[in-house]
């Protein structure tokens, strides 16, 4: 199982800071609203991806603008997509990181 403690602070001050941005932006609402209108509509199917898209380019944009160096986020986000290969879901391995996650 993926550990945060696997990341360098600056890879999981990217990461959190990426994963900040969907939650201060209720990213989950505009794919519930999309699924919604796929639903009513199957034709637009095709935008569902596209939302999906859109909203990790936001979040990453966000993690962009903490770090100042698009590179290092596009690594630090493709290392936590390797080491959260087999998991259901990427941020399922930050909620598996139980006790090392303590707010200040």
């Amino acid at each position: 199982m993926f550990k945060l403690r696997e990341l360098t602070p600056r890879e999981r001050a990217i990461v959190l800071a990426h994963e900040c941005s969907h939650l201060s932006h209720h990213h989950e609402i505009y794919l519930e609203l999309t699924r919604v209108a796929v639903a009513a509509n199957p034709l637009l199917a095709p935008v569902e991806r596209a939302v999906a898209l859109a909203i990790e380019r936001w979040a990453d944009e966000d993690a962009v603008s903490v770090s100042g160096d698009p590179a290092h986020v596009a690594r630090a986000l493709a290392r936590v997509g390797l080491l959260t290969r087999g998991t259901h879901y990427p941020a399922r391995a930050f909620a598996d990181a139980g006790s090392e996650i303590r707010p200040r």
